[in-house]
């Protein structure tokens, strides 16, 4: 059994009356008047996207749509780099190493915006290299 269902907040309830007045005297193919959007999508901030779509009978995706135009953003939103950019596995054999050994090992990385770092050390010496990259690649934050 579902959990039994609780009365909407005055504030929606008169919203859906407002709906329904307007779904009843609107003309066939007329949109939805802004300021029935404007106060829908700010209900759904402080009520929840589902709760006031569910109530208005709205569309879920175009109401979320509404109300983000309204959210001022606080801080950026940092999306992850899509799969193909990101380098998988490099495997390195000691063939790339073999011409130049008394100079010590070199490594170069270039990221999908073209930017190269080049390491080079010396014989011998011991550097993380893995904290180097993940960190140049941006993920050593």
């Amino acid at each position: 059994m579902g959990r039994p269902k609780q009365p909407l907040p005055a504030e929606l309830e008169d919203m859906r009356t407002r709906f329904q007045a307007w779904r009843q005297t609107r003309k066939n193919g007329e949109r939805l008047p802004k300021e029935l959007w404007s106060e829908a999508s700010g209900l759904a901030r402080r009520l929840g996207i589902n709760r006031v779509s569910v109530a208005l009978g709205l569309n879920h995706t175009t109401l979320k749509e509404h109300t983000a135009k309204g959210r001022v953003a606080t801080r950026p939103v940092q999306r992850p780099q899509p799969e193909a950019a990101r380098p998988a596995f490099v495997e390195l054999d000691g063939n790339h190493f073999q011409d130049n050994l008394s100079a010590g090992p070199a490594l170069e990385v270039t990221r999908p915006g073209g930017e190269r770092m080049v390491l080079r050390w010396p014989a011998g010496s011991v550097v993380d290299s893995c904290g180097l990259v993940a960190a140049f690649l941006g993920r050593g934050r």
